[in-house]
């Protein structure tokens, strides 16, 4: 691996962000790197899709009925929409590398304005996409997001005096808001509450 490729790696590592990820290698071999700063876009549908596989199975398993919404447009703040047992869901996805040292997520304060606005913090594995652990922030089915605090949120890349400007739609919140799941039985849990089928 060159210098260059791993430099954009640490990058990828400290950063964390789905969006931001740079480059990955997918096995032992070198040859075998990928360059995907390119196709973020792709990976956060990748990812999307497996976290919808994981949480549908999930809720397969406990004999729930449910329902999945996806929109074409992020103009609302949640990627998502997901229905189980009665308890409706707008989800915003973030995700972040295994390893990864981002210390906070940008949030749209539209979603504070949904029935059971939430934020799932995915981790994922950059060589096989597969889902860790995940990162929670919401209130409990039916109730509003938490304060999101007042830390408005810039854009990523400056203008053309460098100057970044502020989103006044988005705050930043710290990764110390949110709480951390180890499993997805877990997150559904706190997405649904507790649902009939296999005990808990």
């Amino acid at each position: 691996m060159s210098r260059e490729q791993s430099e954009r790696l640490r990058v990828a590592r400290n950063e964390g962000d789905a969006n931001l990820t740079p480059e990955v290698q997918t096995g032992a071999a070198e040859s075998k790197s990928v360059a995907i700063s390119h196709r973020s876009s792709a990976i956060e549908k990748v990812l999307e899709y497996q976290f919808l596989s994981i949480l549908t199975r999930e809720l397969m398993h406990r004999d729930a009925e449910f329902e999945v919404l996806r929109g074409d447009v992020d103009g609302s703040g949640h990627d998502l929409v997901v229905e189980a047992e009665g308890v409706l869901r707008y989800v915003q996805l973030k995700a972040m590398v295994k390893g990864g040292k981002r210390a906070n997520v940008s949030i749209n304060t539209k979603l504070a304005r949904k029935s059971s606005g939430c934020v799932v913090w995915m981790t994922y594995d950059p060589g096989t996409f597969e889902l860790g652990s995940f990162r929670w922030l919401g209130g409990a089915p039916g109730e509003p997001l938490p304060a999101l605090g007042d830390r408005i949120a810039k854009h990523s890349k400056g203008n053309a005096a460098g100057i970044k400007a502020e989103r006044p739609g988005h705050r930043i919140v710290p990764a110390g808001q949110f709480e951390t799941l180890a499993t997805i039985s877990e997150l559904a849990d706190r997405l649904f509450g507790p649902v009939k089928g296999i005990a808990q």
